[in-house]
């Protein structure tokens, strides 16, 4: 089986390329989420991956803040079906990226590369 390469146009798609260059759907095993935008609007969530943990504050004019170990990086964020996308210019993430999120018991949401978004707060703002 070939090993299975992405590319930041592809994944802001939902495809990806074999290595024979074939084009295949990106395809989840489980009962995949159809979150809408509303469930992100306004809401902070924990974002952990292994043993890296990060604050990601969802805004609903789109805007998105990523703050962790790495430092603090703002990019855009949007729903297409049941992925979320994300688009930063600098930082471990920078590029559009595309992940599907299945709903977890806890009431966040959980991606296919591992990383789980457990919800921890509102944001108001004045």
């Amino acid at each position: 089986m070939a090993k299975l390469q992405t590319t930041k146009r592809a994944r802001a798609f939902g495809v990806v390329l074999s290595g024979a260059f074939s084009l295949t759907m990106l395809a989840t095993a489980g009962s995949a989420a159809h979150p809408e935008a509303r469930d992100f609007d306004n809401r902070v969530f924990e974002v952990t991956r292994g043993a890296v943990a990060v604050r990601a504050e969802f805004l609903n004019d789109g805007a998105l803040v990523l703050s962790g170990p790495h430092g603090r990086f703002e990019g855009r964020w949007r729903i297409l079906d049941n992925q979320i996308c994300t688009d930063f210019q600098t930082g471990p993430r920078a590029g559009v990226t595309c992940h599907t999120l299945s709903e977890t018991a806890s009431g966040g949401y959980a991606t296919e590369d591992g990383a789980v978004l457990t919800p921890v707060a509102r944001v108001v703002r004045f």
